[in-house]
């Protein structure tokens, strides 16, 4: 009986691990496309000055790492972020 019992337990187990192996790759592909499709809508929403903009960052001393915004006036960092024009 128990010569039985062990090929019916190892069958069980691969066929359980093969089936959650591919919930799972199904899973994370919709996950995929549903952030591919947010993205897309958001690029597509996006003017291209706020595209540039987010190219730009400020470094922890509020230096600009990329162009200057309007004119290279840095003063207004908060009002730039607010307006796209830094990431």
């Amino acid at each position: 009986m128990k010569k039985n019992i062990l090929p019916l337990i190892v069958a069980l187990s691969i066929t359980l691990t093969i089936n959650s192996q591919n919930k799972r790759e199904n899973m994370s592909t919709t996950a995929s496309t549903k952030i591919d499709k947010k993205v897309d809508s958001l690029l597509g929403i996006m003017t291209l000055k706020e595209k540039i903009g987010q190219m730009n960052q400020y470094n922890g001393f509020w230096d600009v790492t990329g162009p200057s915004s309007k004119g290279g006036d840095a003063t207004k960092k908060h009002e730039h972020i607010k307006a796209g024009l830094v990431g």
